[in-house]
């Protein structure tokens, strides 16, 4: 029993041996688990210390970035205020250089004005067209710039007179009468002045220099009248519309105001110019619209309305471009009539008529105004520029016009003969005028409607016009007595005086009469040399005011660009001060607010 007792005692005391085995190995695994965990805690502990520190880091590097962008958002709308407070003087200072260019611009139409008005109202240019190959034996003898000292004479040919090349004005005939009863033959001279003349190796551009400043007139309000006279084959088309190498008055008139046009509404959006065109020619003592396809359109009556003459039914075209006008040109062309005489192939057989109106919009200031606070007014101006290319006047003898073309003739006759005409009644009424000494005597009849040319013409040629004659005058011999009548009667228009010419503004249009005022052109030489030197003198006030004009809108044009320079500064200014803004993340709601405030 005691040894059961003890056995039973042992196998007990193996079992919790066993068990205390089991448990202590159990606590060693979860030992060894603790320790791994806590390696495994130590090394997180670490990495969350080294994030700590990288966060700090960061933390530190995103304030420093936030208080740099305040400063800038600082320094921005620092700028920002200096920056519109440049552009306030800028705008003030460009609003008076825009007045100060509008005074300029109204002195320069002035002086212009003037300048024109002192070398009169109507000029009368001559030109004579290169030789012919058709006509080289039997030309005349061509002297250019021979002094009048030189007294020796040709039998038949013409001599230019002038103190330097570039200013000929006297023009001499010679002739040789050879049928005197048996009696030797006789030389005969004339001598014609006129305002320019020009020889035959007088190229477009030396024509169209003077006559440039008739363009301008037109443009300020100014009802203008370029026309070239002369026998048929004497050159008239040529220097009115010239060739596609060589072009005429017309196509350099049209951009001269085209160039103008836009020269004047660079200068501010009050300023602008509309151009609107119709083309006609008068055939037969018929107004016939060349606009028109096929040129067949009804004959065109003329009326009298409150802006002076004008066509009824016209096609009227607006033209934003000189090529608009060009295009619609050729056009007249084509449609114009033409035949073929002994004395021309391609002749004319009609007046062709050009007219350009133009609308200016032309800002001023307000003279009650002296501190230019105030916004400038507008006025509207409206001008006409008229380019003439005239049938040619014609000997049936020599033509050897039949039928149809010698009622052309006989038409185109007439209304050149009414032409002079109307010069002649303009010459006695001013002089009837110059008599009664500044009176309401003279105002005599003007046969402006014994042809339809005399009466579209009639805006021009009347009070407050400004016409141009260029007497075209041919180099051959047979056409000496023919250049004779031509040349006389481009002097009687040379004796005519219009009075000073005035703008069209709009509630400013001329009455339907309108006498000469002023002397006649045949002055003494001292009152020409005095003439002359006012002359000079208002030219030099007009370069001077056009220079003072071009001055002012350079500076215009510097303070523009200098404010779009600040403008451009600021933009970028705003775009880094955003950009900043969004590399401070959460934490640059500051730098935002001051971004959105420099804006």
């Amino acid at each position: 029993v005691a040894a059961t007792a003890v056995r039973e005692e042992a196998d007990a005391l193996r079992a919790e041996l066993a068990g205390a085995r089991e448990a202590l190995a159990a606590l060693r695994e979860k030992s060894e688990k603790t320790a791994a965990r806590a390696a495994r805690t130590d090394v997180e502990v670490a990495d969350l210390k080294a994030e700590g520190m990288r966060l700090a880091a960061r933390v530190a590097e995103q304030a420093a970035a936030v208080e740099a962008g305040r400063q800038e958002a600082d320094a921005a709308r620092a700028q920002k205020e200096t920056f519109v407070l440049r552009a306030s003087e800028l705008g003030a200072q460009v609003a008076s250089l825009q007045k100060r260019a509008h005074r300029s611009d109204a002195l320069r139409a002035a002086l212009h004005n003037k300048v024109l008005q002192l070398k009169g109202n109507i000029r009368v240019f001559v030109r004579t067209r290169p030789l012919l190959s058709r006509a080289a034996e039997d030309a005349v003898a061509l002297v250019a710039n021979q002094q009048p000292r030189d007294e020796s004479m040709p039998p038949r040919g013409y001599r230019f007179l002038a103190s330097d090349i570039d200013d000929c004005r006297t023009l001499e005939v010679f002739d040789t009468e050879t049928e005197r009863g048996g009696l030797p033959a006789r030389k005969k001279r004339w001598r014609f002045g006129f305002d320019r003349v020009f020889g035959p190796e007088a190229r477009q551009d030396d024509v169209y220099r003077e006559v440039a400043p008739l363009v301008q007139s037109a443009v300020d309000g100014h009802r203008v009248c370029i026309f070239a006279f002369g026998q048929t084959g004497s050159g008239k088309t040529y220097t009115m519309e010239g060739s596609e190498a060589a072009p005429g008055i017309n196509p350099r008139a049209l951009d001269e105001l085209f160039r103008i046009k836009a020269a004047r509404e660079a200068n501010g959006e009050a300023a602008s110019v509309r151009v609107s065109f119709s083309m006609v020619e008068i055939y037969n003592e018929k107004v016939r619209d060349l606009l028109t396809p096929g040129g067949s359109g009804p004959d065109l009556a003329l009326r009298q309305g409150p802006e002076g003459v004008f066509i009824e039914g016209v096609t009227v075209s607006e033209a934003e471009t000189a090529e608009d006008v060009r295009a619609a040109m050729r056009l007249g062309k084509e449609n114009r009539t033409i035949a073929s005489t002994l004395c021309n192939a391609e002749s004319s057989r009609s007046h062709s008529v050009l007219l350009v109106n133009t609308e200016s919009r032309v800002p001023y200031p307000d003279p009650s105004d002296p501190t230019n606070k105030a916004k400038a007014k507008v006025k509207v101006l409206h001008g006409r520029l008229v380019l003439v290319d005239l049938a040619g006047s014609e000997r049936v003898s020599r033509s050897g016009a039949t039928g149809a073309n010698l009622k052309e003739a006989a038409a185109i006759n007439k209304s050149l003969s009414t032409l002079g005409d109307v010069f002649n009644a303009l010459r006695l009424r001013q002089n009837a005028s110059a008599a009664a000494q500044g009176s309401n005597g003279g105002a005599g009849h003007i046969p402006f409607r014994n042809s339809k040319l005399t009466w579209l013409l009639s805006n021009s040629l009347q009070r407050h016009g400004k016409a141009l004659l260029i007497i075209q005058v041919s180099p051959a011999a047979a056409d000496v007595p023919e250049t004779l009548c031509t040349l006389q009667f481009g002097s009687r228009v040379k004796a005519v005086e219009l009075g000073a010419a005035q703008a069209h503004a709009a509630g400013n249009l001329p009455s339907g009469g309108g006498g000469g005022g002023g002397g006649g052109k045949g002055a003494s030489a001292q009152a020409q040399s005095e003439q002359r030197e006012k002359e000079e003198r208002l030219q030099r006030a007009l370069r001077s005011a056009r220079e003072e004009k071009e001055r002012e809108v350079d500076l215009r044009r510097n303070a523009e660009a200098h404010g779009r320079g600040l403008e451009k500064e600021l933009r970028k200014l705003k775009i880094e001060a955003a950009r900043s803004s969004r590399s401070g993340g959460g934490g640059g709601g500051a730098q935002v607010q001051a971004a959105r405030d420099a804006q």
